[in-house]
């Protein structure tokens, strides 16, 4: 397994921006389209509009943006074009600082002299509350809301490692919008598309196009609030209580009940996970049962089964199944599984299969430190289903990869962060050991800005070796500046005979800024090494009504 780690070193020259109060640790547990679902919420201090770095198990990187957020969990959503994290991927939110408590009251001025009374009190029963009930507006008095975002995203790559001489190029423009109470009933519609163009000029092949107009979501829903029966949404769509069944068009609905329990299911097309979404070949439906209760979320879980048809012939049977349990504040466990069920017309696996499966638990007694072990098993599902372009027989019947993962942090001053990891994976060709130490300084020099180092050792399927890294971010403010740079030493790993050392040299560059409604950011990396010398260019424009 090739390492391809891309590390994000920032600076700003800026003069204001909120101190943060430093890294908040994140972990992804379940990602469906481009959202990513992570196990904290607000109850730490995470709004909506806080961006967040991801780190893959490999070392790789993303950056996404809160788009909502509940008590205990928060959705992100990464930029266009950039690949999902895995679940089990760790992650940094940087929270400000509560503002500072108010000054301690001086005496108590006594009360001013009420005037005298207009009206005379009215009479009275023992029976009658003290203070008047108060209603919420039904929905058909409420007004309608629409908001959402356009954005457009372009990446110039230009490749001349080796004996290469390529040039990529990648446009984007989209838009995500939410139109709630359009009928004056409390639904939401919801859609969110996107014009691709991507373009290559290969020495082999010369200049190659091609052009999709992709529809990620077009669905209405109405219910799901607290105080309703029941919810209901029908169109395109990730559903809501069972994102692993991946897009669906089609129907889904479920039962609120009192206690926190919600039964329900759903059943449509499964468009393929390709630009063009081509539809038409799968179909099939879900059922599941959810538990979140209304006052004490300790424990919370979903199971589900999924069958889906290829072609008119039956394709999958998966079990699912996701549980979150915080018994105390310091402790928090998740597990996830997908198990599938096969026949013996199966062309290569029988009988029930565990195909992943994600588990963590978590130990933080204070928001200073805290240390997670987390276990991870991935296998490739047999199915007639297209999920990727080509999957070899041997890896369906052979491949997985297996992972232990160990890490801890603590704050050894207020704004000084030490951290680590230590990992081990094995797969059906290997095994390996990975390791990292970091170091966090957040208001580095008193200025709004943090400073991270860190060295690190992985090896890999097909590439092992040591390097470093060095990062300077801002801390804040609507004008951000990205500086950094990457070292890693590499050999190949089963190469015939003595394998020689690589090196590979990352430098990133840009600058981000908020402009009222606006976002834009401008990105330039530079890659260069043992058979490596190449740059890119991007920028990333978003406009939010």
């Amino acid at each position: 397994m090739r390492r391809r780690t891309i590390v994000w070193v920032a600076a700003l020259l800026c003069t204001g921006g909120a101190a943060l109060a430093g890294p908040v640790n994140v972990t992804v547990t379940s990602v469906s389209g481009r959202s990513v679902y992570l196990d904290r919420g607000r109850g730490a201090g995470i709004e909506v509009g806080m961006r967040v770095r991801l780190v893959a198990p490999g070392g790789e990187q993303f950056d996404g943006v809160v788009q909502d957020v509940s008590s205990g969990s928060a959705r992100v959503e990464l930029p266009p074009g950039v690949p999902m994290p895995p679940i089990g991927s760790a992650g940094v939110i940087d929270v400000p600082d509560a503002p500072e408590p108010p000054p301690e009251p001086g005496p108590e001025k006594p009360p001013p002299e009420h005037p005298p009374w207009t009206r005379p009190p009215e009479e009275r029963t023992p029976d009658m509350p003290l203070l008047a009930p108060a209603y919420a507006r039904p929905a058909k008095e409420r007004p309608p809301s629409f908001h959402g975002r356009i954005f457009t995203h372009f990446e110039y790559t230009k490749d001349q490692g080796g004996d290469r001489d390529s040039q990529y190029i990648m446009a984007r423009l989209g838009t995500s919008m939410t139109f709630t109470n359009p009928f004056g009933q409390g639904g939401r519609m919801q859609f969110a598309g996107e014009y691709d163009r991507r373009g290559a000029s290969l020495i082999d092949e010369g200049d190659l196009t091609d052009d999709e107009f992709i529809i990620d979501r077009f669905s209405y829903a109405i219910g799901g609030e607290q105080y309703s029966a029941y919810r209901a949404e029908f169109g395109r769509f990730f559903s809501y209580f069972l994102p692993d069944v991946g897009l669906v068009d089609g129907v889904e609905g479920a039962l609120q009940l009192e206690s926190g329990l919600r039964l329900g299911g759903g059943a449509g097309a499964y468009p393929r996970a390709f630009g063009d979404r081509q539809w038409g070949d799968d179909y099939g439906f879900h059922v599941f049962a959810d538990y979140q209760p209304l006052k004490n979320r300790k424990l919370t879980g979903t199971v589900g089964y999924q069958k889906t048809w290829h072609d008119g012939s039956p394709d999958r049977d998966v079990l699912m199944a996701r549980v979150n349990w915080r018994p105390t504040d310091s402790w928090w466990f998740f597990g996830s599984a997908r198990a599938d069920i096969y026949d013996n017309s199966e062309p290569v696996k029988s009988g029930i299969q565990l195909t992943d499966a994600w588990l963590q638990a978590r130990y933080s007694p204070d928001h200073t430190k805290g240390v997670a072990l987390s276990y991870s098993h991935y296998t490739w599902a047999d199915l007639k289903r297209d999920e990727f372009e080509y999957i070899p027989i041997e890896l369906i019947r052979d491949g997985r990869v297996d992972r232990v993962d160990l890490s801890g942090w603590h704050y050894i001053f207020k704004d000084i962060r030490l951290s680590g990891r230590v990992n081990y994976y094995t797969d059906q060709r290997n095994d390996g050991l990975g390791a990292e130490a970091g170091a966090d300084w957040n208001n580095a020099f008193k200025l709004p800005m943090s400073l991270h180092a860190d060295i690190f050792h992985t090896e890999g399927s097909y590439a092992s070796g040591d390097g470093f890294r060095l990062e300077a971010r801002p801390g804040g403010g609507s004008l951000q500046g990205l500086l950094g740079y990457e070292f890693f030493r590499y050999q190949n790993s089963g190469s015939i005979g003595e394998s020689d050392d690589f090196v590979r040299h990352t430098l990133r560059a840009g600058i981000s800024w908020q402009l009222r409604k606006w976002y834009f950011n401008l990105t330039a990396d530079r890659y260069f090494g043992d058979f490596e010398d190449a740059y890119s260019l991007g920028l990333y424009a978003e406009f939010r009504f």
